[in-house]
């Protein structure tokens, strides 16, 4: 699982997607992509669920989920667990998701690179230090 990855908004992209939408749409639409985001994948269609984790609370609110849901997300079937369930995906988060999954698979070899690195120099500097000392 990743967490604490970064999540790249594209402003001038954000407003022309969104040009036209209530205030509240726009609130919404943001919520289920943060939601989106940080389970790094499709959300799921129990509205319930998606209600309460967005924090829509009145009529007006989870009107707005539901339309936000039908103009920029769509639906799947898939299987998990060996059964069949319905999500919402939405093309630019996954596009988005993978970008961030091979930037964080990068800085983790990348890591592990230096602390290999570290790791030997330390062990050279003990041996320098060992065969001057005696």
């Amino acid at each position: 699982m990743l967490y604490n990855v970064w999540m790249p908004i594209y402003w001038s992209d954000w407003r022309n997607d969104t040009e036209g939408l209530s205030f509240h749409e726009e609130g919404a639409y943001l919520n289920l992509v943060r939601v989106y985001w940080n389970n790094f994948g499709p959300l799921t269609t129990d509205k319930k669920i998606l209600y309460r984790m967005c924090g829509a609370q009145n009529g007006s609110e989870k009107r707005s989920i539901n339309r936000i849901l039908e103009r920029y997300f769509w639906l799947e079937n898939s299987e998990k667990y060996g059964e069949k369930v319905s999500v919402y995906h939405h093309n630019r988060i996954d596009k988005e998701i993978a970008k961030a999954i091979e930037r964080v698979g990068k800085n983790q070899q990348r890591t592990a690179a230096a602390t290999a690195a570290r790791k030997k120099n330390c062990q050279e500097r003990r041996l320098t230090l060992r065969s001057t000392v005696r």
